[in-house]
């Protein structure tokens, strides 16, 4: 199979969902199936994308072709529809360069399938649309059903995401769920915890609370400062910021100030971590991961950051968001609250910390969810049977009509 993958921001370092979605296409590009990616370099990619790029071709046989329009960057509105159009011309002219079997377009919003239809007007390929990140602005994930009928297949990946779609469309046949998968091995052995405890002088007599989400409203952190607030001082807590993967320059330090300044009547101790971007180093120092977003709008079906806590055996207390409440079973796997409620929030955090026993039992539960449901493993084998079921569309259509 020959197949191209559409895919906004794939670039070094693995920072944001499109990372997680790489990890994928490498496995495949092991199973033997060739692996082409068109991606859009923006401002948010590293500075070294080039010499990157280079390097997953030589070493996993990963052909990434790219866009780069740097003068529509600050241009939001312009950036998105021209990006749009140019994405469909590039696209047309590797497909009639490298022949693929088929087109697997990433996007948050079903207007695009619009745009992964028109593709097959000008060229005969079999046509994905995988829906990845939760919209909920006016092109929203929902909004647009129509153009499912020109598709060979939509992908969606959470539960809710299938379930809202097939209520809006005729086509549910063509609709399928599909879960990503975390790699567990980067959880099992972190070598390097000791040393990190040690160069940020993490306090070893309390409980890690880490936040690893970027410093914005609707991500909740203003509730988790809140929160922080109501829990009584005879709670040994320490919270942990670690923003490194989401700020840079004169935006880290305007953020962090308001963010110190929502802590200042906080009872406890906290810090900032910008410098370290190994998560399952910041999973290994911590006790318990806190995932407070007020709504999913801009985050991945399932959030990277909660399956990684997940294997690393953490304790979660997250909110009661779609995606994340298909994953997270209250008092088993995690703890839940009410989307910027922090007073529900305080409770939960000083249930964990006032019960050791309980934060392994959560965490291990956790752990044994995501082996039993969302390894990378089994998720890249699944990825590869819907492409083979797709193929395999195409030739019983070719027999129906001979």
């Amino acid at each position: 199979m020959k197949i191209l993958h559409i895919i906004d921001g794939i670039g070094p370092p693995a920072a944001r969902g499109t990372g997680l979605i790489y990890e994928h296409l490498k496995k495949l590009a092991e199973k033997g199936v060739t692996v082409h990616i068109l991606t859009m370099v923006d401002k948010l990619t590293s500075q070294n994308w080039k010499a990157w790029y280079v390097e997953q071709e030589k070493e996993y046989g990963i052909k990434i072709y790219y866009l780069h329009i740097p003068i529509l960057e600050h241009w939001h509105l312009g950036y998105f529809i021209i990006s749009r159009i140019i994405y469909c011309f590039k696209a047309l002219s590797l497909q009639y360069r490298n022949h693929y079997d088929i087109i697997n377009d990433f996007s948050s919003s079903s207007f695009m399938f619009y745009r992964t239809a028109l593709l097959g007007l000008f060229c005969r390929v079999k046509l994905i649309h995988t829906l990845c990140v939760y919209n909920l602005g006016f092109f929203s994930s929902y909004n647009f059903m129509g153009g499912i009928k020109y598709l060979d297949r939509v992908l969606c990946l959470s539960k809710h995401m299938k379930q809202k779609i097939t209520r809006s469309s005729s086509d549910v046949n063509k609709i399928n769920y599909f879960s990503l998968g975390i790699e567990l091995n980067r959880f099992t052995q972190v070598n390097n915890s000791v040393d990190i405890r040690k160069k940020y002088a993490l306090p070893e007599d309390k409980v890690i609370i880490l936040y690893l989400v970027p410093i914005e409203r609707h991500k909740g952190i203003f509730v988790l400062t809140e929160a922080s607030c109501k829990i009584p001082e005879s709670i040994s807590l320490h919270f942990v910021f670690a923003c490194a993967r989401f700020l840079s320059g004169s935006e880290r330090i305007k953020k962090i100030k308001v963010l110190r300044e929502n802590m200042k009547h906080c009872k406890h101790t906290f810090q900032v971590i910008t410098d370290l971007v190994d998560i399952s180093a910041l999973m290994d120092i911590s006790d318990i991961f806190v995932l407070p977003q007020l709504t999913p709008h801009g985050t991945i079906a399932y959030p990277v950051t909660l399956l990684e806590a997940m294997a690393a055996s953490k304790a979660i207390i997250a909110s009661r968001t779609e995606g994340v409440n298909e994953l997270i079973v209250h008092n088993r796997n995690g703890f839940m609250f009410t989307p910027g409620c922090p007073t529900e929030l305080a409770d939960c955090i000083q249930i964990l910390a006032e019960n050791p026993e309980l934060i392994k039992r959560v965490g291990d539960a956790a752990k044994i969810d995501i082996k039993n449901k969302h390894n990378l493993n089994s998720a890249v084998s699944n990825l590869t049977n819907i492409y083979r079921e797709v193929m395999d569309d195409e030739k019983n259509n070719s027999k129906l009509s001979g």
